[in-house]
């Protein structure tokens, strides 16, 4: 007799406890995913940027950070040296810089973008290495928020630039997301006279302009170099314009980098996984 009053109990209260389950997980997903308000996330911005060109000759120079990297930020660095080095760079904050994009041109050019995708915070110096030591090295660094820190980079090209005031490169396809960084970088050959500054191209900001013969010569011809940036907030394929002040030759590079993360109500997706926002709920793969 007690098993069927219990039964009876469970007949008449199960469907009506299932329905309270099922309106409060309803609500809860209303709230989280769709009354939430969208939070923006912040657009790609620079925090800090600085310049520097080597002695003719070294091979190498080193570049300060004006004031300490924050931590899981972006650093950024555009490389320049003869055609056929390599660049590769080392900091004082242990980071490890990557290769996003490099080019030569038959004018004797040659370019480099490296990047880390999650910054350690502090003091920091680079360094930067090219590895051939002749005619001019320059190099240049800048920090900026607002990129992912996994897997970062997205579309790149390179294009060379034949006498020729107006500089070009577009992007070998358009963008992964609405939100990402583009980074335009180039310097010119090191049979051109570098006299002239490069100014940033049209919806680009200069991020540095390395020119050696503004501080001194040992060759009356040595390269200039630049660094510019864009943040965009719709998808499709981008160029990197830039103007110099004089008709030269050199090479040219575009990399784009992706925003944050993609948001929704009150999470973040972030590879593959929904996490609250402060970090405190994680629905899917952890």
């Amino acid at each position: 007799m007690a098993w069927i009053g219990k039964q009876k109990f469970f007949n008449r209260y199960l469907p009506f406890a299932l329905s309270v389950i099922l309106l409060v997980s309803a609500a809860l997903v209303y709230q989280f995913f769709i009354q939430s308000p969208q939070v923006a996330e912040a657009a790609p911005a620079l925090v800090s940027g600085q310049s520097a060109s080597c002695s003719t000759g070294t091979g190498s120079c080193t570049i300060p950070y004006p004031s300490p990297n924050v931590a899981h930020n972006f650093l950024v660095a555009e490389c320049e040296g003869i055609g056929g080095s390599t660049c590769s760079l080392t900091d004082t904050a242990g980071n490890s810089w990557i290769l996003a994009n490099q080019g030569d041109n038959s004018l004797n050019s040659h370019i480099s973008i490296l990047y880390v995708n999650d910054a350690k915070g502090g003091a920091n110096t680079v360094t930067c290495n090219i590895s051939s030591s002749g005619g001019w090295q320059t190099c240049a660094v800048a920090e900026f928020s607002g990129i992912s820190n996994v897997s970062p980079l997205d579309q790149t090209a390179s294009g060379a630039n034949s006498s020729t005031v107006n500089w070009n490169v577009t992007a070998g396809g358009a963008t992964a997301q609405a939100s990402e960084l583009i980074i335009g970088a180039g310097g010119t050959a090191s049979t051109d006279n570098a006299g002239a500054v490069f100014s940033a191209g049209s919806n680009f900001f200069i991020a540095t302009n390395d020119n050696p013969c503004s501080q001194s010569c040992a060759y009356p011809s040595q390269g200039t170099s630049y660094l510019e940036y864009r943040a965009i907030s719709s998808q499709g394929t981008y160029s990197a314009p830039a103007v110099n002040a004089q008709a030269e030759s050199g090479m040219s590079l575009i990399a784009t980098f992706k925003g944050t993360a993609a948001k929704t109500g009150n999470f973040v997706q972030q590879g593959g996984k929904f996490i609250q926002r402060g970090g405190k709920v994680v629905v899917g793969g952890v």
